[in-house]
C-alpha cells in the first residue's frame, strides 16, 4: 500500500477531525475575500439556507483554517445530507473520510 493512497488534496484542505471545527452555532458570519466576491460575504448562520451557501463556498474554496474557523461541527453534522450534493464529489469523499460524516 502507497503512503499517500489516503491523501487527497481535498482532504489536505480540511482539518484532522469534526471536533476541530469551531464556528458559530448563530449570529453573522462575514467571508475574508480570498473567499467569495464583496457583494456575498456576509451569511446569518442561524438560517439554514444562508448557512448552506456559507458552508458550500468555505468547504470549495476554504483553507484548512477557514473551515474551522467559520464551520460549526454540529451544524454541519446536520446539515450534511443537503449539503453533499451541493459540493464535488472530490470533496464529498475527504469530508465523509477524514471528518467521518455520513447520511444519517
Amino acid at each position: 500500500m502507497s503512503l499517500f493512497a489516503g491523501w487527497s488534496p481535498e482532504a489536505a484542505r480540511l482539518p484532522d477531525r469534526l471536533d476541530d471545527l469551531h464556528g458559530p452555532w448563530q449570529g453573522t458570519v462575514v467571508l475574508p475575500v480570498h473567499l467569495t466576491w464583496h457583494e456575498l460575504r456576509e451569511f446569518d448562520v442561524a438560517s439554514q439556507r444562508p448557512r448552506l451557501l456559507l458552508y458550500t463556498i468555505v468547504i470549495s474554496k476554504g483553507r484548512r483554517n477557514d473551515v474551522a474557523r467559520f464551520l460549526n461541527a454540529q451544524r454541519l453534522r446536520e446539515d450534511w445530507p443537503q449539503l453533499r450534493l451541493m459540493i464535488s464529489s472530490k470533496m464529498r469523499r475527504a469530508c465523509e473520510r477524514k471528518l467521518g460524516l455520513r447520511l444519517s
